[in-house]
């Protein structure tokens, strides 16, 4: 059996990465991988400060994640593993999986990356940065995003980028389309309905002042939903599948009694 080396760090589910049931938002796990991920360059020396100084980024092309648990409530420690699943002449693919307070695990997935060199716009060989004996180099048959069958449109709406949309990087950051993907939804969508599945494809940058097209297809019995976003050249820059499925909406009482509460150090003058 192949050695693989695993990277962990714990993290608190915040404010700000909790949707109006008080559950961790699926954006959330997309942040929270990246940072564990990211982390793990930094200790390699391979972050993205590590590798400006060669003109060199990490761009991630592909997010899959599938949800096989409850997602965990406001103010609750999670688990976040991550490691290379295998590397090729161009990409590098990272899995990953999460852990409630518990231990028990809640969400998988995989993604894809690439090494750009910033100032020719190629991508490079991983090869020579991850010379890791940990990293298999084989690899399973490229995904797919499903085919959406539906021809009309359930939403379409314009977002101009702003820069609380960018990141480091300068372009815009990846978790930004989700949140524009996700704000088609309604409020009671989102009481009622848990993520199942979650598939991305990032395709081009956008910058600065663009205008982006979200377009939404939906197949209701599925609970299926295809956002195709745009530029104002009619380029794809991102593609999203989510499945979801229907539940009740938790009470307020129920909530009260399942959340954590969290000893508080209090000092007082």
């Amino acid at each position: 059996m192949e050695k693989v080396e695993k990277f962990r760090i714990k993290y608190k589910v915040t404010a700000s990465d909790m949707d109006v049931v008080y559950r961790m938002t699926p954006n959330a796990m997309l942040m929270y991988f990246q940072d564990c991920f990211a982390n793990y360059l930094s200790g390699k020396r391979l972050a993205a400060f590590d590798i400006a100084d060669k003109n060199l980024i990490w761009m991630i092309t592909e997010f899959e994640v599938s949800v096989v648990g409850q997602r965990p409530y406001w103010s609750e420690d999670i688990l976040v593993e991550i490691w290379f699943s295998g590397i090729s002449a161009v990409k590098s693919y990272v899995d990953f999986r999460l852990y409630d307070k518990d231990g028990r695990l809640f969400s998988y997935g995989t993604s894809t990356w690439i090494i750009l060199n910033y100032a020719t716009k190629r991508p490079c060989s991983p090869l020579a940065l991850l010379s890791d004996d940990t990293i298999p180099a084989s690899r399973k048959k490229k995904s797919t995003l499903p085919s959406c069958e539906i021809d009309s449109c359930w939403q379409s709406f314009e977002h101009k980028v702003n820069v609380t949309d960018l990141d480091f990087n300068g372009h815009v950051c990846n978790r930004s389309y989700l949140a524009l993907a996700a704000s088609a939804f309604s409020v009671e969508f989102v009481r009622t309905h848990d993520l199942f599945f979650l598939q991305i494809k990032f395709m081009n940058e956008a910058f600065f002042g663009d205008v982006l097209t979200c377009k939404v297809f939906r197949h209701t019995e599925s609970a299926s939903y295809w956002s195709r976003i745009i530029n104002a050249e009619n380029k794809p820059v991102c593609e999203i599948y989510s499945r979801w499925v229907g539940h009740e909406t938790p009470s307020v009482k129920r909530i009260s009694e399942e959340i954590s509460r969290p000893e508080a150090d209090c000092f007082h003058k």
